[in-house]
């Protein structure tokens, strides 16, 4: 499936644990290493 892949190329956002949702891991994730060329850039939890 797409986030398996898609957590195998960044696995530092665990995207196989929360099928792209906001998790607190996954919001740590983005806060610590920056947001990945897959992320949606109008979603509110990913604008600046």
């Amino acid at each position: 499936n797409l986030m398996m892949q898609f957590d195998k190329k960044y696995p530092d956002f665990y995207f196989s644990s929360h099928k792209g949702y906001g998790t607190k891991l996954h919001k740590a994730a983005i806060k610590k290493h920056g947001i990945t060329p897959i992320h949606r850039k109008t979603f509110k939890g990913v604008i600046a």
